[in-house]
């Protein structure tokens, strides 16, 4: 099974020389965000210690909250191999948190040891 996205999933843009790539999930909106970040750092041959240097593959989920008025509540819901943030506040502070959850075990749900060690992004999935 491919690493993919959910269908409708758009990409965002890419950084860090192209080893970090930001896609939007299906359902993001400039108020509530819902984001799909993935991170590698591809291993160097350092030549003075002859030694490669340690690769690493991380991915989080960031999905927004909203307060009773409709307004964006800081942090950002995240998720992912490095640890879990949240706001203290929002009126659908748990149903966000359980959709981002969801999105974050369906990714994991899909990645193989493959790719990580190929350091393969996902892409969307085909309609």
């Amino acid at each position: 099974m491919p690493f993919e996205l959910p269908v409708g999933s758009r990409l965002q843009g890419l950084s860090n020389e192209g080893n970090t790539e930001t896609w939007q999930l299906p359902g993001h909106t400039v108020q509530k965000p819902k984001l799909a970040i993935f991170k590698r750092v591809v291993p160097t041959f350092n030549q003075s210690s002859l030694k490669w240097s340690d690769p690493s593959y991380q991915f989080k989920v960031v999905q927004g909250v909203v307060d009773a008025d409709g307004n964006p509540v800081r942090p950002l819901i995240q998720i992912g191999t490095e640890g879990i943030k949240f706001p203290m506040g929002g009126v659908d502070r748990a149903a966000a948190f359980d959709e981002a959850l969801a999105s974050f075990k369906d990714l994991v749900g899909k990645i193989t040891a493959d790719d990580i060690l190929s350091q393969r992004f996902p892409r969307p999935a085909s309609a």
